[in-house]
């Protein structure tokens, strides 16, 4: 079978083309993935994909040909396009097979509603919209739709099925954020959960680091990660791939001022902790049992002046001949020693009343 698409010119192509660069994402309010794992983490957590580009080797596998069928039966679009094509919407030297056009979660939804979308047909607008609301009212927290489309309440971390079987999870990300993309009102729910752990990316310019921090957040059972500006787009390739989905488990949103994240946490008994390698304190003489905001800054320069004249420093002690830690690791050993805090504190109420 021929494939839909073997030009690089054709329109569709080079509309998604320009979701490579960060101006071309936020113009559109949409941006690409690619491989079969990552297409399929962004689909189950409840992320918008509205055009498919697969080759046809791609539909050989069962899971590939399921997706396919998944995303066309919310509405969205699917192209058959050769290898030399898809390989032109890849920045990897080996395409994995599809690459799919997806909205951005905290992109302001009025405008990407009543946006036609980059690679699809002109006048898909208003289909769109419909089938974008569709797919919220599916996915829409607490509640379980079965095959029959009835509606059953899901219970606390249970996973879902959709309509045609596929496993879907709450989207923190769809969720507290209002139509003009604004990310206090996401900051303010995430700040009024139980003890909240979040992480700032401070600057940070290497989408590796990014991308692992967002991970390793993820791992760590963080309530979110937030990103100042100057901060590498969340939606580089190289992010995406490096947080391996985890960009699509907890809320992960950039914030457009610091001094107003700042205006956020006072007063709501948040320790503000900055990574800082020179530090007088460090890490281990804190109590990161209660709420806690880490704060790890750019590779080079550190946190930025302002948030670190509103924390308190800490360091990380290192015993050898290192001048400083990678950021990614940096972030790590904070978030996990505010872990195995949290889980010693649990431990111990969970130990019998000991007597004599």
């Amino acid at each position: 079978m021929p494939e839909d698409i073997i030009s690089l010119d054709n329109e569709r192509i080079k509309s998604a083309r320009k979701l490579l660069t960060a101006r071309g994402r936020a113009g559109a309010g949409r941006f690409l993935l690619e491989g079969l794992r990552l297409v399929e983490e962004a689909f189950g957590s409840g992320v918008e994909l509205e055009v498919l580009f697969y080759t046809q080797d791609f539909l050989e596998d069962h899971r590939g040909r399921h997706l396919v069928e998944e995303v066309t039966g919310l509405g969205g679009k699917a192209w058959s396009v050769s290898q030399r094509v898809l390989r032109s919407l890849s920045e990897t030297e080996t395409p994995q097979g599809v690459v799919a056009v997806a909205i951005m979660p905290h992109s302001s939804a009025a405008a990407v509603r009543r946006t036609p979308s980059p690679a699809g047909d002109p006048g898909e607008g208003a289909k769109g919209a419909s089938e974008a609301r569709r797919f919220r009212q599916w996915v829409k927290p607490g509640v379980k739709i079965g095959s029959s489309g009835e509606e059953q309440m899901a219970g606390e971390g249970e996973r879902r099925q959709g309509w045609s079987g596929v496993e879907v999870v709450d989207h923190p990300q769809l969720e507290g954020v209002d139509e003009e993309g604004d990310w206090v009102g996401l900051f303010r729910r995430v700040l009024s959960r139980p003890s909240p752990l979040i992480l700032i990316a401070d600057g940070l310019q290497d989408p590796g680091n990014l991308g692992t921090m967002i991970r390793t957040a993820d791992a760590a059972g963080a309530d979110g990660v937030f990103t100042t500006p100057g901060t590498v787009d969340l939606y580089n390739p190289k992010v995406l791939r490096a947080s391996m989905g985890s960009l699509f488990h907890l809320p992960v949103l950039p914030v457009s001022s610091v001094a107003r994240l700042l205006s956020e946490v006072t007063g709501v008994g948040l320790m503000v902790l900055a990574a800082d390698a020179g530090a007088e304190e460090n890490i281990y003489q804190f109590d990161l049992r209660g709420p806690v905001l880490f704060a790890v800054g750019n590779e080079g320069a550190g946190v930025s002046p302002l948030l670190l004249a509103h924390s308190r420093r800490v360091a990380i002690p290192m015993p050898g001949r290192a001048e400083s830690l990678n950021a990614a690791v940096a972030a790590s050993i904070l978030l996990f020693e505010a872990v195995r805090q949290r889980r010693q504190k649990h431990m111990s109420s969970l130990a019998p009343t000991q007597t004599r």
